[in-house]
């Protein structure tokens, strides 16, 4: 008896020493084809040994399968090759499956193997539905393989039931709230291919800007769905404007400034009232995070220089005195303005001195702009050259609020004298043409008029190298004159491929964004005095501007 005890001891011993040696066998096979940059015959060469003398392990038959199905992919077009590739997949499936019967990624592998082989082979194998619909059951929440199981649903869709369409789309919402670009792309492929449903899909779509904007590029590129393509940058543009909202409030200002760069109204496009609203809200916020930034700089460093940018931007956007008169006082409280600079006879910081006066005009202090503007005059500088943009600057307001006293003769001389310092400064000329208007001074208006031909973008650009890549915008900084212009701008013939569907940006803004048919395109657009930007996006295919012509309209 105690012999028989002591044999069957020996037999469990051996028994279990096999089985360890059974599975450091498959453990170690396992990692071996895990190694980076294996390919599809290496991890076989590894896995094989396995497999073959004591496969205890799921994952090493998948593992094996899954590289027999690699192989059979890379042999096509030699479908018989790859026929006997899915044939050994298929069965080292099999038998994994049998090992672990709640593996998701098996039943998802296998399913997929099914599919190729049915397709490939004459002989055909089992329905891969069954085995696909298996992996998306036990696959939970947030699982690894929910990419791969929704792309395998999506590729699947004209035989999926409702219950498994609900599913697949569920799916769909949890691999994109991962705000996956890469991944997103390739589920627009397929779901393109085999459900095609636009307005499905735009449903499903969480409220991501990223996202939304990633399948308004898609629908352009395939010069699909205009409106639809409008609608999903007019979403995507409401949430970055709430998330630079918050941005704000949280103290980024950075982030919402942004944020606020890429927006450029597409709701207007196709919800004309209310337009002009929207722009004022979005200022609104510009200019209050332009203000934060600015306080904070200026609190960091006490250099004016360093938020002065900020703070030219905000009071260009602000018409409220009393937070224009709040600044003014901060900046004194923190030693930014100096009160002593009002009674100085000679200037020694004329940046400081010009942003000074500019917020002095900002606040109606007419009468003491031209007090220290007569300093400024009277005293002693020693101009350099990076200096001369702020004592024009100077000179330039100083004439402005004389002219806002209705002094009558006081402004020409500041006009001019600032146009010496900047002789190309086609603002300057502006208002030194309308000062002349009002006295009829028609032999100087005129001689201003000569001198703004020279500065003002030419009623007629060539484009030299006007070949426009597609998504990408291509810019022109114009020097106009206030009021509204006719641009027109004449591309190459559109001969052969995608009718052109092109974008087209003026200050910010989108003005229009259309197929068009015939190679010249004409658009009214409504110009500020000085620097204006245009851009022109094609959207789905390669085209060549030739020129730009502009005409004001109404003389």
């Amino acid at each position: 008896m105690s012999g028989t005890k002591r044999a069957v001891a020996a037999a469990a011993l051996l028994a279990s020493a096999a089985l360890a040696v059974g599975l450091y066998l498959n453990f170690h096979a396992f990692y071996r084809s895990k190694r980076d940059r294996l390919g599809p015959e290496e991890k076989i060469a590894a896995l094989q040994p396995a497999n073959r003398i004591w496969p205890v392990m799921d994952q090493t038959l998948a593992e094996e399968g899954k590289a027999r199905l690699d192989l059979a992919l890379e042999a096509l077009p030699d479908t018989a090759e790859a026929e006997r590739n899915l044939r050994r997949a298929e069965n080292l499936l099999r038998r994994s499956l049998r090992l672990n019967p709640a593996s998701a990624a098996g039943h998802l592998l296998y399913s997929r193997t099914l599919r190729y082989l049915n397709y490939l082979s004459a002989a055909g194998g089992p329905d891969s539905l069954p085995e696909l619909w298996k992996a998306a059951r036990l696959a939970g929440k947030r699982s690894p393989i929910d990419f791969d199981l929704c792309r395998e649903l999506l590729e699947n869709w004209p035989r999926l039931d409702e219950t498994q369409r609900a599913r697949a789309l569920e799916l769909v919402r949890d691999v994109l709230a991962r705000e996956n670009v890469e991944q997103f792309f390739s589920i627009l492929q397929v779901w393109d291919l085999t459900v095609g449903d636009n307005a499905l899909l735009e449903e499903t779509l969480p409220d991501s800007a990223r996202l939304l904007r990633a399948y308004a590029d898609f629908l352009g590129g395939k010069s699909e769905a205009l409106e639809t393509r409008h609608r999903l940058l007019a979403r995507a543009e409401t949430l970055e404007y709430n998330r630079a909202l918050r941005e704000k409030d949280e103290g980024n200002p950075d982030a919402c400034l942004r944020l606020l760069d890429g927006i450029r109204f597409y709701a207007a496009l196709s919800e004309t009232e209310g337009a002009e609203a929207e722009v004022l809200k979005h200022q609104v916020l510009r200019r209050e995070a332009l203000l934060d930034r600015a306080k904070a700089r200026l609190l960091k460093s006490r250099r004016l220089e360093d938020a002065e940018a900020d703070l030219r931007a905000y009071l260009e956007l602000e018409d409220n005195y009393g937070r224009i008169l709040e600044l003014e006082t901060f900046l004194r409280e923190i030693n930014i303005l100096r009160e002593e600079s009002f009674i100085r006879p000679t200037v020694g910081d004329l940046r400081r001195l010009a942003f000074e006066v500019f917020l002095m005009f900002k606040l109606n202090k007419y009468s003491g702009i031209t007090a220290l503007g007569g300093a400024v005059q009277g005293g002693v500088i020693v101009l350099q050259e990076a200096q001369k943009p702020f004592l024009a600057e100077i000179f330039t307001l100083t004439a402005d609020a004389y002219d806002k006293l209705n002094f009558i003769y006081e402004p020409e001389d500041l006009y001019r004298r600032a146009l010496e310092l900047q002789p190309r400064n086609g603002e300057i000329m502006f208002k030194l043409r309308r000062y002349y208007d009002r006295l009829n001074e028609k032999e100087k208006k005129a001689e201003v008029d000569r001198a703004l031909d020279a500065v003002l973008t030419p009623e007629a650009v060539f484009v030299g190298d006007g070949v426009l890549p597609k998504g990408r915008a291509r810019a022109f900084d114009m020097v106009l004159e206030p009021g509204p212009v006719r641009m027109t701008l004449q591309f190459e013939n559109f001969e052969g491929g995608l009718t052109p569907l092109i974008a087209v940006h003026f200050r910010g803004r989108v003005i229009r964004e259309d197929f068009f048919e015939e190679p010249e395109l004409s658009l009214d657009v409504d110009a500020k005095a000085g620097r204006n930007r245009l851009e022109i996006i094609p959207v789905n295919r390669t085209v060549r501007l030739l020129g730009i012509r502009r005409e004001r309209i109404g003389g």
